[in-house]
């Protein structure tokens, strides 16, 4: 008999040693007793599965136009390539995008020698083209708040910068303090202005340079080789969903694409479900759960001694994240200590498992490990900028221009905006938390 597909939040209850023959993810060996039991889906009036017309969208392109940005427009690079797609991409499955240049103020191309038409925009960029309004030095806060106050409705931004805070002076760490600071205040105020509604996008981007590198105390360096550039989309989080599905932002269409974070200040609640598999178990004969909820009456175990395995499903769709965030067990937070995280996963359509989760568009899976008899289960997903954006970031540049994947200070703009979308849900302060109350063992 089909079972109803929840649409408010449940909890997938699986038993897993043999996880691995039935799910995407680490390998382990398979044994254990069968499980049985019965399990009941919860219904609600929520449904995150349908998308906007792509074609209500209408983006704009920022292009950044401040001097460092030169080394990225004076040759035909990667840097071109991917503004030229993305404006392809943009106008033929969604509306013809606009196309701005941006410094101490916004400059619509249509007033310079750059092309406006979508298939020359990106190949008309030169520096000299460029020098339209401040550009020997620009505050990329100041970028954000002119961005952001255009972000309305069904709007997309897409703001294209090298991404480096413009600080002088010995105290980089607390110069750039302020100016996450300063990232937190325009991304709050977007957010707020927006009723709550703001999803980014972030690409961490790589291509040719052959320009003039300004560090942290505004010195050139003469520099030729490989650069980090940002591509920051930001929108309604219906706008950004719709557009994902509609083109294609990886690395088979944005060329040098090195990493991604998306984050939404609507990740605050999503669809949970319970299955049932079979030789799937490790140490329980039966897990009873309570009717209608994810709490569990009864577990019956074959050894206390030994640790038994739960399994928590998620409909990534319903989240506006990585599935390399959803995946990376740092994110979660787990409680009581005597439970680990053992595997992050998506569930393989094409096995047995998948057939109590079909309707979810994207399941993932997350199972624990319990040791002991645990009152109680909590799963949380945490606010985090992704180790990538500490990993490519640093500090201090005087000593010459830094790795070719490293930007200066980003991990602080990255913070700057996490903590915008963690302040604005400080009631729910982890993008989702899921507790389940186990009232007796036998």
């Amino acid at each position: 008999m089909k079972k109803w597909i929840p649409l408010i939040i449940a909890v997938l209850l699986v038993f897993g040693i043999g996880i691995a023959s039935t799910l995407k993810g680490d390998k382990h060996e398979s044994g254990g007793s069968q499980a049985s039991g019965l399990f009941d889906r919860c219904t609600g009036d929520s449904d995150t599965t349908k998308l906007m017309d792509p074609h209500k969208i209408q983006a704009h392109i920022y292009v950044d136009n401040s001097g460092s940005m030169d080394g990225f427009v004076s040759t035909n690079s990667e840097f071109k390539d991917v503004i030229e797609n993305l404006m392809v991409m943009l106008n033929n499955k969604c509306s013809t995008p606009k196309a701005s240049l941006i410094s101490d103020s916004i400059v619509d191309v249509d007033s310079t020698q750059i092309s406006s038409d979508v298939t020359k925009f990106a190949r008309s960029l030169a520096p000299k083209r460029m020098k339209v309004g401040k550009t020997s030095s620009t505050d990329i806060n100041e970028m954000f708040q002119k961005v952001l106050d255009k972000t309305k409705e069904n709007t997309v931004s897409i703001l294209i910068t090298d991404g480096v805070y413009s600080i002088a002076g010995n105290d980089s760490r607390r110069l750039l303090t302020s100016a996450k600071n300063l990232t937190k205040n325009a991304f709050m105020q977007a957010i707020r202005r927006d009723s709550g509604d703001l999803s980014v996008l972030i690409l961490q981007c790589q291509s040719d340079y052959n320009g003039t590198y300004y560090n942290m105390y505004d010195q050139p360096v003469p520099y030729v080789g490989k650069r980090p550039y940002y591509v920051i989309i930001a929108g309604k989080t219906d706008c950004m969903k719709s557009l994902d599905a509609a083109i294609d932002l990886t690395s088979s269409d944005i060329k040098g694409l090195m990493n991604t974070f998306r984050l939404s200040s609507k990740n605050t609640a999503g669809q949970m479900i319970f299955i049932t598999a079979e030789n799937l178990a490790y140490n329980t004969d039966r897990i009873v759960p309570l009717r209608g909820t994810w709490n569990i009456d009864n577990i019956r175990l074959t050894d206390t001694n030994q640790p038994f395995g739960l399994v928590l499903g998620i409909d990534k769709v319903d989240y506006y994240l990585d599935g390399s965030y959803l995946s990376d067990a740092s994110n979660y937070e787990i409680s009581p200590s005597s439970v680990k995280i053992k595997n992050i996963g998506s569930v393989d359509r094409s096995s047995s498992a998948f057939g109590d989760v079909e309707e979810f568009k994207s399941p993932y899976f997350i199972q624990l490990d319990c040791k002991g008899m645990p009152s109680f289960v909590k799963v949380s997903l945490l606010y985090k900028v992704p180790e990538w954006g500490y990993r490519c970031s640093t500090e201090d540049d005087s000593q010459g221009v830094p790795p070719e994947n490293v930007t200066f200070g980003i991990s602080y703009l990255l913070e700057g905006i996490n903590e915008a979308v963690q302040d604005y849900n400080k009631i729910n302060s982890n993008i989702f938390d899921f507790q389940i109350e186990i009232k007796n063992y036998d």
